[in-house]
């Protein structure tokens, strides 16, 4: 009733705006009793609702079942006294307490059966007296001490004795209610009483497929046998997050498996743990030799189910002759991987977990964190399987960079979205990134070799997501070293076995070359988790106990999937991937010398050039290095007529004086421009504020104004630049990528605490879609194929409109997006009217998990709303560019002093909170726009008393409203 959907008999509720999916609810589960109202709690709290049917007979029950198949939901099934009598039939007299009770087992005896053969979760609820609930839950609920005493699920009776009552009778309603299940074909068992209702009973039951058993005088129904229910299953190398899916897959079939989770890998000396079992499953690092093949074949083992695609490691054809079947998971964590390829690359660019790290010390300098706008970079995809077929479509279709392709085999789907197939050479030589995504077999071991890495430009970025052993970790070391490779994301490594997957953080790590690449900044190493996410575990997990039970009756696995794979290896791995001998041939027909030596990644464009004095005087505030080195650059390039005197404090009252005998200010986001300081720089002769940024609310523009002081800015420098920062922000949060990045440089490279989502397919709210909001919609649209929903005052045609012309996204209201979207990233002006736009009343609307975003302005968020939804795990995590009090902290380093912002100080402690220091801007496009639009603004005011507009179409000048 709180749900406002307990509807009246036969009828559902309410339809809820989005479907609800209570965890561990998978097809055709029931939950019953306290589980049942919990999940109709956190329903109620998510602000859901479950469609609910008061059931008075079977027939009600049953189309129930069939609104639930039609919608794919979840479904409340209740029953209350009444109706608990009526189902019970007429056979026994409907005042007696004990015809309820009959009555709720009849109707859950039906759910259990009905509800796996029409895909239905159902929450069973009822609210007739305690006893009855206690029944109804014994029926349902698995006893656990059973389970693990022998493997097999065991409904218990509560102690209900049928032979209290009359024989026939109870027989009669048995078989009455069984009968209707008949004509589905639903295989059960039955345990019949040996007496008086017997012969009825097994008379109304005589149809194919089911199995009688008689016992003693009470009944049992169940939907399999009990050796169906005893298959034996020892599972290595397994996590709690393995236990947990794999378990949960297990209850969808029934708990047809007995499931035993050793973290021990498999390898001969572990092989006598799986002694008595009918299957093994395995992972990446287990060892499945010719030896332990054999040992387990001696103990009776007849399947080995890998739970990944790879089975490099499996001797396939001594399985086979010692009758072992080998399945697999043929399809596992595509998308998954794909888009942690593509969150290694944004996070090196942009130095996230750098970032992170120095967050924590209260290190907010922009000193390191350079990157480079991913717009118009050649991406090289080596393999274009499923994993490259999907990031090349997110770097080509939503960072619009020119991607380049080798595959023994071309897609032409690859094709029909612009990317073009050359040989490999043509990668080294010519590609900004290269990513790997190709099988490891003799022929693609070391691809990535001294030569190949002597072949690349400098400074060019190395993502691996395939196989550790595709790159020679020696040459690359090396090539790291004298900076011909400028980043590495690697998520696997050549030598991982005996460290990925385990915690060696109490240990030195003995293999030199992991010790060093993990301590290098430049190298990102995440251990083998591009596949962990959730949608990737529940699909690992059921495939995994589907084969098994495939195997178990049939001696074959199913096919997976809609395209019908095949899951049985029956073909050794280096015979299935004949074709990729190409990689190693075609890795020098590329035309073209091999460059010798390691060359300096240093950019010519970026090396240090003298200032140059002209006559116009300028002062810097908060000038940093880094500005120093790119407008002496762009003031030399246009003539030198500008002298920069450069300030490191930020302007306020007390550094005004500071400009005195300048002709202008030079000023950034955090600098005080209000009224006294305005006044202040008149005083000293101040003729212009040349913002170099595109944000202008630091100044009094009307005070400006009436004493003739000119006011330009920088309009546009590089709306990619932020565009793509808020993306990567995003994928980091989904990713844990800096949780990985410190664990791996303590030595842990284990997987606990890394479970990621993806992106694909998730509900994404882009608020504000002016430029940079539309890039990022386009990039969550078109490259990761989220579902974006955006809000504006003013909307976007080219954000609304449908392919081609548009993005296709639909507005909506502000409401709608805190309530229904997975996360969302903010992109809107600070006004008096979104001040605070996303504050407690907008995070109480949101659904649990929710990943927050800003890269727009501090103040939209109020942080104490924000801090509050973290520790209510409302928000699942935050990636702030901005704060609203920044002022005091961001372009410095406060390391060793004491942050008094409370507020800020306790977000930062969050694991799931990255802060980066206004940085979104920072590559190396934007300086370059940023420092030559400020340069020509000063000597346009200078020469001609107004500034030109930049790129000949947008006004630099700001005036007041």
């Amino acid at each position: 009733r709180q749900s406002g959907c307990i509807a009246a008999k036969g009828q559902g509720g309410p339809r809820p705006p989005e479907s609800f999916e209570p965890a561990g609810m998978a097809a055709g589960r029931v939950l019953t009793g306290d589980a049942a109202w919990e999940v109709m709690q956190r329903a109620i709290a998510a602000h859901e609702a479950i469609p609910t049917y008061t059931c008075a007979n079977p027939a009600d029950l049953m189309s129930a079942l069939e609104a639930g198949r039609a919608t794919g939901r979840a479904i409340c099934v209740r029953f209350d006294l009444d109706t608990v009598r009526f189902m019970a039939g007429s056979a026994l007299d409907n005042t007696s307490g004990h015809a309820s009770q009959l009555g709720a087992a009849v109707g859950a005896h039906m759910l259990q059966l009905l509800a796996p053969a029409y895909g239905v979760p159902v929450l069973c609820h009822t609210v007739a007296k305690r006893s009855t609930l206690a029944y109804l839950d014994g029926l349902l609920e698995i006893d656990r001490e059973a389970v693990k005493a022998s493997g097999a699920p065991v409904f218990s009776s509560h102690g209900l004795d049928l032979a209290a009552d009359p024989l026939e009778q109870n027989a009669a309603v048995c078989a009455e209610y069984l009968a209707k299940l008949a004509p589905l074909g639903i295989p059960f068992e039955v345990r019949a009483p040996s007496e008086n209702g017997e012969t009825e009973l097994l008379a109304r039951l005589s149809k194919p497929g089911h199995r009688i058993i008689t016992r003693g005088s009470t009944f049992d129904v169940y939907g399999l046998s009990a050796t169906e229910r005893n298959i034996k299953v020892l599972v290595y190398s397994a996590t709690s997050v393995d236990q947990q899916y794999l378990e949960e897959a297990n209850l969808a079939v029934g708990n047809r498996l007995q499931l035993t989770f050793s973290k021990d890998s498999l390898r001969l000396e572990t092989v006598p743990l799986a002694a008595g079992c009918f299957a093994v499953s395995i992972f990446y690092h287990d060892d499945a030799s010719t030896e332990v093949i054999i040992s387990l074949a001696r103990l009776g083992v007849r399947a080995i189910a890998l739970r990944c695609p790879g089975f490099n490691h499996v001797d396939i054809a001594k399985a086979h002759e010692c009758g072992m079947t080998v399945c697999r998971v043929p399809s596992l964590g595509h998308t998954s991987s794909a888009e942690h390829a593509v969150s290694l690359m944004t996070s090196l660019n942009r130095r996230l977990p750098q970032a992170f790290a120095k967050s924590k010390t209260n290190n907010f300098h922009l000193n390191g964190q350079l990157g480079f706008d991913m717009i118009g970079k050649r991406v090289g995809i080596v393999g274009t399987g499923r994993r490259g077929k999907i990031t090349a479509g997110i770097l080509k279709r939503g960072f619009d960079c020119e991607v380049i392709a080798f595959d023994p085999k071309p897609d032409k789907s690859v094709e029909e979205m612009g990317v073009r197939y050359v040989e490999l050479s043509e990668i080294w030589q010519t590609c900004d990134i290269i990513s790997l995504h190709c099988h490891l077999t003799p022929d693609t071991q070391h691809l990535v070799n001294e030569e190949a890495l002597q072949m690349m430009k400098p400074g060019v970025m190395l993502i691996n997501t395939s196989r550790g052993g595709v790159i020679d970790t020696k040459a690359l070391l090396k090539a790291i070293k004298c900076k011909k490779v400028g980043s590495a994301g690697l998520d696997v490594y050549e030598f991982e076995k005996g460290y990925f997957f385990q915690n060696h953080s109490g240990e030195y790590i003995k293999d030199d070359i992991l010790a060093r690449l993990v301590r290098l900044p430049n190298v990102l190493i995440t251990p083998h988790q591009g596949w962990m996410t959730r949608e990737t575990m529940a699909d690992m997990a059921t495939t995994t106990v589907l084969n098994i039970v495939g195997i178990s009756q049939t001696g074959k696995p199913p096919a997976y999937g809609a395209e019908g794979l095949s899951t049985e290896v029956s073909t050794p791995m280096n015979e299935e991937l004949a074709d990729f001998a190409r990689y190693r041939k075609a890795s020098t027909a590329f035309g073209g010398a091999s460059p010798k030596g390691c060359m300096s990644t240093e950019d010519v464009s970026m090396s240090p050039m003298a200032e140059v004095k002209g006559d116009t005087k300028v002062a810097m505030f908060s000038s940093q290095p880094y500005d120093q080195e790119w407008f002496n650059r762009t003031n030399a390039q246009f003539g030198g007529k500008i002298e920069f005197i450069h300030h490191a404090p930020r302007l306020g009252v007390d550094t005004a004086s500071l400009a005195a005998g300048a002709f202008a200010v030079c000023i950034f986001v955090n600098d005080d421009c209000s009224t006294p300081v305005v006044e202040a720089l008149h005083a000293v002769g101040i003729k212009m504020i040349a913002l170099r940024c595109a944000g202008f609310n630091n100044v009094d523009l009307k005070r400006a104004q009436e004493l003739g002081i000119i006011v330009a800015r920088v309009p546009a420098y590089s709306p990619h630049a932020v565009a793509e920062h808020a993306v990567s922000l995003m994928l980091t949060c989904a990713r844990h990528i800096p949780m990985s990045w410190q664990r791996a440089r303590a030595g842990d490279f284990s997987l606990e605490g890394k479970m990621a989502f993806e992106l694909r397919g998730k509900k994404v709210g882009v608020v504000g879609t002016g430029l940079i909001g539309s890039i990022a919609a386009k990039i969550l649209k078109l490259g990761f194929e989220c579902d974006v929903l955006a809000y504006d005052v003013c909307e976007n045609p080219k954000v609304a409109a449908p392919p081609p012309e548009g993005l296709g996204c639909r507005y909506v209201s502000l409401d709608e997006i805190w309530s229904t979207c997975d996360a969302l990233t903010l992109h809107s002006p600070l006004l008096p009217a979104t001040h605070h736009m996303l504050g407690q009343a907008a995070i109480d609307k949101m659904k649990k998990g929710m990943v927050i975003v800003n890269t727009a302005r501090g103040g939209l968020i109020d942080s104490k709303a924000l801090l509050n939804g973290l520790k209510r795990g409302i928000v699942g995590a935050a990636g702030l560019d901005v704060y609203e009090d920044e002022s005091t902290s961001f372009f410095a380093d406060l390391s060793n002093e004491v942050n008094e912002d409370d507020v800020m100080t306790r977000l930062i402690s969050f694991p799931n909170v990255i802060f980066t220091p206004h940085q979104a801007f920072f590559t190396n496009e934007a300086m370059a726009e940023i420092s030559k639009t400020t340069v020509s603004n000063i000597n346009g005011v200078a020469e001609t008393g107004e500034p030109p507009k930049q790129k000949g179409t947008l006004d630099t000048r700001v005036l007041p409203a």
